[in-house]
């Protein structure tokens, strides 16, 4: 009763610890249970009485640690559980601090905490970790530097290697983080306009990352890719009925100049097979700009039908979402907003004076 989502096993297997919810169902309390006992006799490890603030809890890969979160709109604080001593108390990782977000992947001795801690599109730091007690922040190892326009949005720690996610040049990126190096190596892409996805990879020895891919032309699919070699195994791919060839569409990205002399991206599709030559031909314009919400390109069966009478698809990744991190989300909100309406009037006339309609 009362219970939320949220929910992480100790190491004996007999240790769990849930979350529950207040009168306005707010998650905001963590519990510890003891399989086979009266849960009136569980135990609260945790509370959070600030209403901003939902409370959830987790395993890591590692299965070392559960994480206890509390999250609000801009801020975050997180919380270590021992699972191989399920009745000690958590310890924070870092005090939270009003604007600060972050997320923490454990891996045996170490804690990667990703952070907009002076890093508006966030960095990573690396801490040294005993049991539970983790280096000062003075001693933490800065791994991944800031670098604007490139969003680091988490890291998942496996035993051999470490896989960051994230965005750079306005589309998704997956890396192979080498920390003791501090480089990245980044998921190479078939399409200039693809978008990578983290899919579900529950193995914390497992020597190959499952990820999902699609792009405008390409349908989703299940990948799989070796670590070491980059050798990749095409799991499963969505079925397009008839006679779907997807060598028969291009794709591409352009930048427009906005009114200010920004570069907005625009992310096109269509089928050379199909129109006429030379153009301009019809064309679909779509754009959002909101929430710092990325646009990023997706597969449509139903877009087909446009391309195969002609048409040339384009998204206008204006202003407003979040494709070129930060700033490029804080540049189309209030005051700002109009450059949302303006980058995609500039995209308009980019199409035009292409040629492309």
């Amino acid at each position: 009763e009362d219970v939320s989502y949220g929910f992480a096993w100790a190491h004996d297997s007999q240790t769990c610890w849930y979350t529950t919810i207040d009168d306005a169902e707010r998650p905001h309390e963590v519990w510890r249970h003891l399989v086979g006992t009266n849960p009136t006799t569980d135990e609260r490890v945790f509370s959070e009485a600030d209403e901003r603030f939902h409370v959830t809890v987790g395993s890591s890969r590692s299965g070392d640690v559960a994480v206890i979160s509390a999250g609000s709109a801009v801020t975050d604080e997180s919380w270590l559980l021992d699972a191989h001593n399920p009745s000690a108390p958590p310890q924070v990782v870092m005090a939270r601090s009003q604007g600060i977000e972050y997320s923490v992947a454990h891996r045996p001795g170490e804690l990667f905490i990703t952070s907009n801690r002076d890093a508006e599109d966030f960095a990573v730091w690396r801490a040294a970790l005993n049991g539970l007690e983790i280096a000062p922040e003075h001693q933490w190892d800065l791994v991944i530097e800031h670098c604007q326009g490139r969003r680091i949005n988490g890291v998942e720690t496996f035993a051999n290697h470490v896989i960051v996610h994230g965005r750079a040049n306005g589309s998704t990126a997956l890396w192979v983080l080498d920390p003791a190096a501090k480089t990245l190596e980044q998921f190479p892409m078939d399409d200039e306009v693809g978008t990578l996805s983290p899919s579900s990879n529950p193995s914390f020895d497992a020597t190959e990352y499952r990820f999902a891919y699609e792009s405008l032309a390409t349908p989703p699919s299940l990948i799989e890719q070796n670590i070491a070699t980059g050798e990749r195994t095409v799991l499963k791919v969505l079925p397009v009925l008839g006679d779907f060839d997807p060598s028969s569409y291009r794709t591409a990205r352009q930048w427009a100049t906005a009114s200010d002399g920004t570069r907005i991206p625009i992310s096109l599709v269509w089928s050379p097979e199909r129109q006429q030559q030379p153009g301009p031909n019809p064309c679909l314009l779509y754009g959002y700009g909101a929430y710092e919400v990325s646009m990023d390109p997706w597969f449509s069966i139903t877009r087909l039908s446009l391309l195969d009478r002609g048409f040339t698809f384009a998204i206008a990744h204006v202003r407003g979402g979040g494709e070129l991190g930060r700033a490029w989300y804080e540049n189309g909100k209030f005051g700002f907003k109009k450059n949302s309406f303006s980058d995609f009037v500039a995209c308009a006339q980019h199409l035009s004076d292409q040629g492309i309609t």
